[in-house]
């Protein structure tokens, strides 16, 4: 499991934050008043004061005079001082209860096709070991992708909260577009634009590639027997459909 320590910067669209109470991570304790970047400015700001403040792309926060990642969850600020970042984490096999470490060895030979204007997803379940958890990154590993009609496209993605084992698409936690120039074979980063915290019943990454015409290949994932693939399709399934063989071979980035 590699560690590193991290100081980094968020990206966040343009939101209002409704935080009303500042919490540094590595001890859990209230904060009084943080220092804010915004367009080159540094701000003092107060706990009561982040009810009303707009975060900007690019905002960024000081901490000891070092930019620190942060999450702003319900009501709560939470400012990453001290943190480790784990790259590789272990999911859970709910069939005999074992863990395991996502890692290649773990592979299957059959590859999923994610094909335009199809929905398709995976579940997302790691060992927390009883921490607060917050997930920064996620990454897919695509063995093959069509270029020409993924640069003609759009691609879509949402993280979904897991409502009695199903993706929940009417309450996304997340929804962002990701530019097609950085999805590549082998390793495709996707950087999520805020960081979450982990939900205790995991949640769903969900694919939607946009194009022009239907059920056009875009790309291909690796796969894994520790998760489960999700196909959405309201017309013949009713809704979700999954499979129950295995899901899309994933790694997290998360901050413990």
């Amino acid at each position: 499991m590699a560690l590193k320590y991290y100081f980094g910067i968020v990206f966040l669209n343009l939101i209002y934050a409704e935080a009303q109470t500042i919490i540094r991570f590595s001890d859990g304790k209230t904060v009084e008043s943080i220092v804010i970047k915004n367009d080159k400015k540094n701000e003092f700001l107060t706990s009561s004061d982040l009810k009303n403040f707009q975060f900007k792309e690019g905002t960024q926060i000081l901490y000891n005079n070092k930019v620190v990642d942060f999450a702003v969850n319900n009501d709560t600020l939470v400012v990453f001082d001290k943190v480790k970042e784990i790259e590789e984490v272990e999911i859970l096999n709910f069939n005999n209860k074992t863990e395991k470490t996502v890692k290649k060895t773990n592979q299957q030979n059959v590859f999923y096709a994610l094909n335009s204007n199809y929905q398709m997803g995976t579940s997302v379940q790691i060992n927390t070991e009883d921490k607060v958890t917050y997930v920064k990154s996620i990454s897919v590993f695509p063995v093959m992708k069509n270029k020409e009609v993924l640069e003609s496209g759009k691609m879509k993605i949402e993280i979904l909260p897991n409502i009695n084992g199903d993706p929940d698409e009417k309450n996304p936690i997340l929804s962002f577009d990701e530019d097609v120039k950085k999805i590549k074979t082998g390793t495709w980063l996707i950087t999520l634009p805020r960081i979450i915290k982990y939900p205790k019943n995991g949640f769903f990454i969900v694919f939607h590639f946009q194009y022009n015409k239907n059920n056009v290949f875009a790309l291909s994932f690796k796969t894994t027997k520790e998760s489960n693939v999700y196909y959405y399709n309201p017309t013949y399934y009713g809704g979700w459909k999954k499979d129950e063989s295995q899901g899309i071979l994933y790694k997290l980035k998360i901050l413990q």
